[in-house]
């Protein structure tokens, strides 16, 4: 399935962490079906430079809600994400 144009990333905050950093995303669903899975795919840099690329993805995200997760960079101190949806599945159902 094609990254679906009812879907809207958004980025929330980032942080580091001992391990490395996380970026807080979610995904409005702005159509009116369930979309079974949508992976979002984060570009981290730090100081402007590419530091890593990691993803999640985030479950059943009925129509007109929000699904919710965090993206973790293992190892990399990032300031600076730039995510989008790089792929999306069907609901199983």
């Amino acid at each position: 399935m094609a990254a679906d144009s009812a879907l809207k990333v958004k980025h929330g905050d980032i942080f580091t962490d001992p391990v490395g950093s996380v970026m807080d995303v979610s995904v409005v669903n702005e159509g009116q079906a369930t979309v079974g899975a949508a992976v979002v795919t984060c570009d981290f840099t730090a100081s402007g430079k590419a530091v890593g690329t990691a993803s999640t993805t985030i479950y059943n995200i009925v129509g007109g809600s929000t699904g919710k997760d965090q993206v973790h960079l293992m190892g990399s101190a990032a300031d600076a994400a730039r995510c989008a949806i790089s792929s999306t599945a069907p609901a199983a159902n």
